[in-house]
């Protein structure tokens, strides 16, 4: 049976729109497997903390789709492991945007107040802290000795600059003098020997002696001129190292300046009238001599509470004093085990 050309017409368009539908069905569902194993890829490398790979996936998902929380709840936490904080948040806030899970929210809430309170504290860590006044004290008497050092240093340079140039000044003098005196002496051999019975001169050859003059004077005013390079060299040599030993001083000082440490009965180096050129000490019988911190075995408790904790250590039984005596009595009296001796002030109690 034959079709009438309207009739063709409307089945071929059918059949046309038929094929557009099944291509876009086709093309969607390619898209979603596509977005999906981006996101699957993205998470994965976010759990083998591969974080950039992470980052390019699930920006790659999201430029798909756009209103997948959970993608940006991922990129979030990617872009935080890679020390991008501004860039996290803005994601987490878009992952608690879209989200309708509950648990997902609380996670962006918190990952947020986390960042928050981080920068409030990295806020009051960069806040000047007062100082104290021995602080103060330090601090200035260490600008002085920098201030003073720095001085101390470029005068120090400067006149060994000054000293080196003017042994390479004396050493052109004693050259122009050996040159002078190669010039008279050449001149002399030059002049006549005798003068004849009529008053004509007589020379004498002397090229040979000439010749000798040179070559000695050559010598001594190559010597000359090495010997005041030579001269210069050691003063900036001599310099350089009193530079360098002059740094090595303040940062000496500098050391014992700052140093909260001292050996028993050591005085310890004031700020006070302390500087580049004079030290002042404390009295090493005064209190205010700092002692170092009683290690972690010293006597910590009063000697009326004395208590020595036992405990097996390299095959013997040592013991050790505890900072709380009467709690740590109550509990190894409590908790005690036959065969272990517990002593206070050296005496036994329990054993």
């Amino acid at each position: 049976m034959l079709l009438k050309p309207r009739n063709l017409r409307m089945k071929m368009f059918g059949l046309l729109v038929l094929s557009a539908l099944y291509s876009t069905a086709f093309a969607a569902r390619a898209f979603a497997a596509t977005a999906s194993t981006e996101l699957q890829q993205g998470i994965a490398s976010y759990n083998a903390s591969d974080h950039p790979r992470a980052v390019s996936l699930l920006h790659m998902h999201l430029s798909k789709n756009q209103n997948d929380a959970v993608a940006h709840y991922y990129l979030a936490n990617s872009l935080l492991k890679l020390g991008q904080q501004d860039k996290a948040n803005v994601e987490y806030r878009k992952a608690y945007e879209l989200s309708k899970d509950p648990t997902l929210r609380q996670y962006c809430v918190q990952a947020l107040q986390k960042a928050a309170a981080g920068q409030k504290v990295a806020a009051e860590q960069s806040e000047p802290r007062e100082l104290t006044k021995e602080e103060s004290d330090v601090a200035k008497s260490l600008e002085r000795i920098k201030r003073q050092s720095e001085t101390a240093k470029d005068n120090k340079i400067r006149n060994g600059a000054a000293d080196a140039k003017d042994k390479l000044v004396r050493g052109n003098h004693d050259v122009r003098q050996l040159e002078a005196e190669r010039d008279m002496k050449i001149h002399n051999l030059l002049q006549p020997d005798a003068y004849s019975i009529t008053g004509n001169p007589i020379y004498l050859d002397h090229t040979a002696d000439i010749e000798a003059v040179k070559r000695d004077y050559a010598n001594r005013i190559k010597e000359a001129q090495i010997l005041a390079k030579e001269e210069a060299s050691v003063k900036n040599a001599e310099v350089a190292k009193e530079a360098s030993t002059m740094l090595a001083d303040v940062d000496n000082l500098r050391s014992q300046l700052t140093d909260t440490h001292h050996l028993p009965g050591t005085p310890p180096l004031q700020a006070t009238g302390t500087n580049f050129y004079t030290r002042q000490y404390g009295d090493p019988r005064s209190s205010s001599v700092r002692k170092p911190a009683p290690p972690v075995d010293e006597l910590l408790a009063t000697p009326e509470k004395m208590i020595l904790d036992s405990h097996t250590k390299d095959g013997g039984n040592k013991y050790r004093i505890v900072k709380d005596p009467m709690m740590a009595e109550q509990d190894k009296l409590k908790n005690h085990s036959p065969g272990t001796d517990l002593k206070v002030k050296g005496t036994l109690i329990r054993k």
